[in-house]
Order: structure tokens, then C-alpha cells, then sequence
């Protein structure tokens, strides 16, 4: 098999998980045998992706069907939820999820960034939304959470990494960063690996 266009991946349960458009490609490790491609009926763009408390991912699908030079948007803002044997389940589907990007699980509740609108919102067991401050500035992709708490939180329209303090503000951990996608994190030396989408290149961040 091939990938189509691989956005986020997720290592859990010894399983390598990859959204590719519109399915999640499931690969055992460390064989890298691929174990299932499982299509997502009715997404677009699977985008972020966090493993769950349990044996499956969670799964943001950020409506961004490419067009001519833009975006179109398809109202298919949704987070699934995903089990390798082929399962998925619909969490919350809403065209007014700001195109839901990055993504983090903690028990039963889930945060979420937003590339459309720039929000930054928590859903709660019962799946519902609850405001988080909102970011100076928009198109918001990558999303960690760091052992005492903070977010880190990659904006393309800030072209920064943004450090969402446990007192509700906002400050900048790194700027000139164009299109800061995705983030990962090295927890052997402590730094966060920031994609720059645009430049294909790798920054390393050490904290």
C-alpha cells in the first residue's frame, strides 16, 4: 500500500497510527506491517490524532477539501474515535468546530485547537464545548500538554509557538517560525520537534 497524504500519527498500544484524507492507516510495530486501513465515511481532512485511555485514538477531522489555490469547506468538522480492529465511532460532528486541528486526551475529556477560528476548547464526558482563552492570533495546528500542565500550542498565523500558562495566559516560546505544524516531543532530551509545513524542515526546540 502507499500513503495518500499523511497528516498526524499517534504511536499507542504498539500500533502506528496515521491519518491519510480520509482513512486511518493502522501499521504493527516494530514490523511496520500495516495491520488496517480503515475508511472514515463522510471526513475529509483527518488531521490531529492523541491516543485514548483504552486501546484507540481520538481523531479531529478539520474540513479542508483543497480547491483552487484555497480551502472549500464541507461541514465535516468532526472527532472520531478509532480501534484497530476497523471500529469507529462518531464523538461530535458541528460546522462550527472551527475546523478542529491538534488534539489531547485526558481520561475522558478531550482539548482541541482550532485552525479556522483559532479557538482553543475543551469537551467535556457528556460532549460538550467549553471555551478556553482564545490565542492572540489564529490558524492554530500543533498541540502538546507538558508534565506541570502548560499547552504548547503551534499558530500559523502568530508564526509561533504558543505557552498556555496555568494561570490562563498566553506567552511566546519561540517565533519566525513559518507554518509551525504538527508538534512532537522528545521526552529523552526534553524538546519539542516543530514541522515548518511550508519550508519542510524540522526545528528542534529544547526546553
Amino acid at each position: 500500500m502507499h500513503l495518500n497524504a499523511p497528516k498526524g500519527i499517534e504511536i499507542h498500544h504498539g500500533n502506528l497510527y496515521v491519518t491519510d484524507i480520509n482513512q486511518i492507516q493502522i501499521f504493527a510495530l516494530p514490523s511496520g506491517k500495516q495491520k488496517a486501513s480503515i475508511n472514515i465515511k463522510g471526513s475529509t481532512f483527518l488531521n490531529g490524532i492523541t491516543s485514548g485511555n483504552g486501546n484507540f485514538v481520538y481523531v479531529t477531522d478539520s474540513d479542508l477539501t483543497a480547491g483552487k489555490g484555497s480551502y472549500a469547506s464541507s461541514g465535516s468538522d468532526a472527532i472520531y474515535k478509532v480501534w484497530p480492529n476497523g471500529k469507529y465511532e462518531l464523538i461530535i460532528q458541528d460546522k462550527n468546530m472551527g475546523r478542529p486541528n491538534g488534539i489531547i486526551a485526558s481520561g475522558k475529556e478531550l482539548t482541541v485547537v482550532s485552525f479556522g477560528s483559532g479557538e482553543v476548547y475543551r469537551i467535556d464526558a457528556n460532549n460538550k464545548r467549553h471555551a478556553m482563552p482564545t490565542p492572540p492570533k489564529g490558524g492554530l495546528d500543533g498541540l502538546l500538554k507538558l508534565d506541570d500542565g502548560r499547552l504548547l500550542i503551534s499558530s500559523w498565523g502568530a508564526s509561533a509557538l504558543y505557552v498556555l500558562n496555568n494561570d490562563n495566559t498566553y506567552s511566546i516560546l519561540a517565533d519566525s517560525l513559518d507554518a509551525p505544524a504538527d508538534l512532537g516531543f522528545d521526552t529523552k532530551r526534553q524538546r519539542v520537534l516543530i514541522p515548518l509545513f511550508k519550508l519542510n524542515k524540522l526545528v528542534f526546540l529544547p526546553l
